[in-house]
C-alpha cells in the first residue's frame, strides 16, 4: 500500500540558520531586490521566513500601487501606438524599405540603443530612458534622502536598496561623462 503523504526529496543542502542542522529543502530569496540568489531554508524557517516575508515595507501606497499597475505589463516599459519607432535600428528599417522596393525615409532615426545596464539603473531610479543629467541627480538626491542609513538606521534592505541606488547613479555619471565627485549622500 503506497503512503498518501509525498517525500521531499533533500537538496542537499544544509539550512541557512546559523545552529540549525536540519537539511534546507526550501529556497528562500535572499532579499526583494535579488530574487534570483536564494538562501536554503529547513522546514520549521521557511515557515517563519514566510510569516515574516513583506516584500512591500517600506513602501509608500503610492508605490505599491505603482507596483501593481505595472504589474499587468510583467514591469516592462508600455507605450502609446505609434509614440515609439517601429524600428531597433537604423539598418532594420532601412533594409525592411529596400526589401520593399523603395527608399527609406530621410531625417527619421531611430533612438541610440541603451544598454542593459544602463536600462536596470535607470530602473533603479525610477527613470526612462533619454533622461538627462539634471534628471538623475534630482532624483538620485531624492532616494538617498528615504534610503540612507543615516535615516534607517538597522534595516538591512533600506541599506541594500541605498547601494543598489548609489551604483546606478554612479554608473549613469559615468555613462553621461559626468563624474562627480562630490555627491551628496
Amino acid at each position: 500500500m503506497r503512503s498518501k503523504t509525498k517525500e521531499t526529496p533533500h537538496s542537499g543542502h544544509p539550512c541557512a540558520v546559523g545552529g540549525c542542522k536540519e537539511p534546507g529543502d526550501y529556497k528562500a530569496p535572499k532579499s526583494r531586490y535579488n530574487t534570483d540568489e536564494h538562501r536554503y531554508l529547513c522546514l520549521t524557517h521557511i515557515r517563519e521566513f514566510n510569516q515574516a516575508w513583506d516584500y512591500f515595507n517600506g513602501w509608500s501606497r503610492e508605490e505599491i500601487e505603482a507596483f501593481m499597475h505595472d504589474a499587468a505589463f510583467g514591469h516592462r516599459p508600455t507605450w502609446k501606438i505609434g509614440s515609439q519607432p517601429l524600428f531597433t535600428s537604423d539598418k532594420l528599417r532601412d533594409s525592411f524599405f529596400h526589401m520593399l522596393g523603395e527608399e527609406p525615409p530621410k531625417g527619421a532615426r531611430t533612438q541610440p540603443r541603451i544598454s542593459r545596464k544602463e536600462r536596470e539603473a535607470l530602473s533603479v531610479l525610477d527613470l526612462d530612458p533619454g533622461a538627462d543629467i539634471t534628471l538623475i541627480k534630482t532624483r538620485y538626491k531624492k532616494l538617498v534622502k528615504k534610503y540612507h542609513p543615516d535615516v534607517n538606521t538597522g534595516d538591512k534592505e533600506a541599506e541594500e536598496t541605498f547601494k543598489h541606488i548609489t551604483a546606478a547613479y554612479k554608473l549613469l555619471l559615468k555613462l553621461h561623462g559626468n563624474h562627480d565627485e562630490n555627491q551628496d549622500h
